[in-house]
């Protein structure tokens, strides 16, 4: 049996970009912006967390401080260079603004 392998930057990179909507899901549209930037913090650190114990074999190390910061660098990237302009973020929380946090 083979095992399976995905470069960890790679899903620090993929789960990153897709942190912003994910945050606009579990927060309400009139949330602070401080609750929504500590739940991408969170999200982000358990991105890293992810991203490096898959490439340690379950051991969490200094890497995953690194995977951590590059999935929050791609989240607040996306969020700012993608999802914002096209409308995206906004159409997530309002269509979930009855639900989440705030």
């Amino acid at each position: 049996m083979t095992n399976f392998f995905v470069d960890p930057a790679i899903i620090s990179v993929l789960l990153g970009s897709v942190l912003p909507i994910l945050v606009g899901l579990v927060t309400k549209e009139v949330a602070a912006r401080g609750l929504q930037a500590a739940i991408l913090a969170l999200l982000s650190g358990a991105t890293g967390v992810l991203a490096g114990a898959q490439s340690t074999g379950g051991v969490i190390s200094r890497t995953t401080i690194l995977y951590a910061f590059v999935a929050w660098v791609v989240a607040v990237a996306t969020h700012y260079g993608f999802w914002k302009p096209t409308g995206a973020s906004d159409a997530v929380q309002q269509k979930t603004s009855d639900i989440g946090l705030g």
